[in-house]
């Protein structure tokens, strides 16, 4: 198992920035793994597991150690009956087409997650979510390669301790499992998740939402809606569009508590029915996107050589920039909405140094 030398990490990403990767690994079995790692730990190299490059900002000066990117792509019904299938998917899926296939065999759970990059590895790991739905209400078990005990083993749901974009796989004291694959259960005819008014208003008018069969024909429309609402704010990658040169949304909603909700309410002067909020279990969540621009920070804004999206202000996208000048950007987004709302921005991609 020999790794290519001096690859160009700008060329996977999503926003187009990341030097080059000393080693490089595609590995399509478990074997193939374990001896990519194996050849890593002979040679004393940092190693890290890669996917889609959708959610990684990369250092300018690239990375010193080697990149283990997964490309397996096997999916398997494990069982079905006349309610629910279960399903186990590959790291390496492509995670939009696991949802088309899902839809296109009648099965709900995943129809509102349609259009966000990545593979299917890396859904787990920060609990990816849109429109209301989250992928660890579908889940039931991961398979991981434990690097400490060299083996192979299985997580269930509760194991993973799923919460807001957020599970054991993103906490550093885990970061010996690779997610190997992920099995989920889904409903077989089953409603889509409609959780969101604006989402079933654009399915009715646009799709005739409420005239479909139930199973494929409702969940397509709803698809097609997410899709459209996802590409009119280029939040699905295109190469022809420079706003999706992005890692999609760079920040968390972030959660607060009542008493800091009512400082920044009346820090804008802003009434609360003006707000675009709504109650979570442990506070208030509030938007990013409508916070970064109450800050001063608008669509299309510009710094050096990146920006923000023309069509969503929670974008970063890349201008022919740096991952320095992005870092930069997000900083000082960071630090404009504690100043002024006393609230903290997470940042949603990893940035590797």
């Amino acid at each position: 198992m020999q790794p290519k030398k001096d690859v160009l990490i700008s060329k996977f990403s999503t926003i187009g920035l990341g030097g080059k990767a000393d080693y490089f690994f595609d590995v399509e079995s478990k074997v193939e793994l374990q001896k990519a790692i194996d050849w890593c730990t002979e040679q004393s190299i940092e190693f890290r597991i890669v996917g889609g490059f959708s959610n990684l900002l990369f250092s300018d000066h690239g990375y010193r150690g080697a990149l283990i990117r997964l490309i397996n792509q096997d999916l398997e019904i494990t069982s079905k009956n006349d309610t629910h299938w279960q399903v186990r998917v590959d790291a390496g899926y492509e995670w939009d087409e696991f949802v088309s296939w899902a839809i296109s065999q009648d099965l709900a759970g995943t129809e509102c997650l349609s259009g966000i990059p990545g593979k299917v590895g890396a859904s787990p790991i920060q609990n990816i979510g849109a429109y209301g739905q989250d992928v660890s209400k579908t889940i039931t078990e991961v398979e991981v390669y434990d690097l400490e005990s060299k083996n192979f083993k299985k997580l269930s749901n509760s194991d993973c301790s799923f919460s807001y974009r957020n599970s054991r796989f993103k906490k550093s004291i885990n970061l010996t499992e690779i997610i190997w694959s992920v099995s989920f259960e889904l409903e077989l005819f089953g409603e889509p998740l409609m959780k969101y008014t604006d989402l079933l208003k654009r399915a009715k008018s646009n799709h005739r939402y409420k005239q479909q069969a139930a199973g494929k024909e409702q969940l397509t429309a709803v698809r097609n809606t997410v899709l459209e609402i996802r590409k009119s704010k280029s939040m699905i990658y295109n190469p022809k569009d420079k706003n999706s040169r992005s890692l999609g949304s760079f920040f968390l909603n972030p959660v607060v508590s009542k008493e800091s909700f009512d400082y920044m309410c009346e820090q804008l002067s802003a009434k609360k029915e003006d707000i675009p909020y709504f109650s979570v279990d442990n506070g208030i969540k509030i938007s990013a996107a409508w916070l970064i621009e109450q800050a001063g920070f608008k669509r299309g804004h510009q710094y050096r050589g990146v920006g923000l999206s023309e069509k969503h202000s929670l974008a970063i996208i890349n201008r022919g920039g740096s991952t320095k000048e992005v870092l930069e950007l997000a900083e000082a987004i960071q630090q404009t909405i504690h100043e002024k709302y006393k609230i903290k921005l997470k940042p949603e991609p990893q940035h590797i140094p």
